[in-house]
């Protein structure tokens, strides 16, 4: 009986080949689907007379208030993301957190800073 009880069990698992799923095949395809939507809609912007688009914002108060948003949001991603790293200290999660710091104090320096500065 004592080699009963340390012996393994036995699976009782069959294991199967995947079957062919439809699935798999549309997922492939959404990544070529979106990447050409995308450039569709690239064009026909750039196709656009110029004089026809118009600026989403034209206050110069709203540039500055979503520009320092896009700079906090992004100086906390980076906050984030340092501390992550300073967790596991992988080289992919510093590089990303050094890089949206960059984009955080490039975003605040030309895009909020240059607008409170009366000229």
């Amino acid at each position: 009986m004592a080699a009963r009880c340390c012996a393994r069990p036995r699976s009782r698992l069959k294991l199967r080949p995947p079957a062919s799923d439809t699935r798999s095949v549309s997922l492939r395809r959404a990544p070529v689907v979106a990447a050409a939507v995308s450039v569709g809609v690239t064009v026909a912007i750039a196709l656009l007379p110029m004089r026809s688009i118009r600026f989403a914002y034209e206050s110069e108060n709203i540039h500055v208030a979503l520009e320092t948003t896009a700079a906090l949001v992004a100086g906390a991603a980076a906050f984030l993301l340092a501390g992550r790293a300073a967790e596991g200290a992988r080289r992919a999660d510093v590089l990303l957190a050094a890089g949206l710091a960059t984009l955080a104090l490039t975003n605040l320096a030309f895009g909020a800073i240059p607008e409170l500065v009366p000229e």
